[in-house]
């Protein structure tokens, strides 16, 4: 299976980031240490540096470690994992078109190994839309998969309108910017299905 390089570069990024705070806290605490017998406003200012860059040093490592576990894995039969999650989803991101969504929930149900360059050996009932919360991840995370399209998809999180417009709707999601909208089911968006990982 081939690891998106992605994340490594991430991880590495985070890690030069936090050794250039960590070098920035040292120096704080000397300079605090050498002055130490100063008036105190200086003394403060040099307590509230320190404290400062410590705070974004940690959150840094926070980071490193979040880009280190969320790996996607290409597996070479159409679909990629996401590690941190372990869904399976379709690696073409746009081989539905723009659908409505009944028509939508329909076909990514039926959707099996040998359509969209499937090589999986999945079958019919496994598939399905992602979540809101699903969506939006992918949104920050996207490198990899192919015919990714900036507009909105599809979820199969749904509410209703409510009796004034007499319609159901569904979250939809923007990949540019994960941007999380409504929209009802008779309208048009983009499909992108995933499966639970086996």
């Amino acid at each position: 299976m081939k690891t998106n390089s992605s994340c490594t570069e991430k991880t590495v990024a985070c890690a030069l980031t936090t050794a250039l705070l960590i070098a920035m806290a040292s120096a704080s605490i000397v300079s605090a240490a050498n002055f130490s017998k100063t008036c105190n406003p200086m003394k403060i200012n040099f307590i509230k540096r320190f404290i400062t860059i410590a705070a974004a040093a940690i959150l840094t490592l926070a980071c490193a470690a979040g880009g280190t576990f969320a790996e996607l894995k290409d597996n070479n039969n159409g679909t990629i994992t996401d590690t941190a999650t372990g869904l399976v989803w379709l690696k073409d991101a746009n081989c539905f078109g723009k659908r409505d969504w009944r028509w939508t929930m329909s076909s990514v149900s039926n959707l099996s190994s040998g359509g969209c360059g499937l090589t999986d050996k999945s079958t019919a009932g496994q598939w399905r839309l992602p979540t809101k919360v699903e969506l939006i991840a992918r949104a920050a995370n996207k490198a990899g998969f192919t015919n990714i399209q900036t507009d909105y998809y599809w979820s199969d999180s749904t509410y209703s309108f409510g009796a004034f417009f007499g319609a159901y709707a569904a979250w939809i999601v923007r990949m540019s910017d994960g941007n999380a909208s409504n929209g009802r089911e008779s309208n048009f968006y983009y499909v992108w299905p995933v499966r639970a990982g086996q």
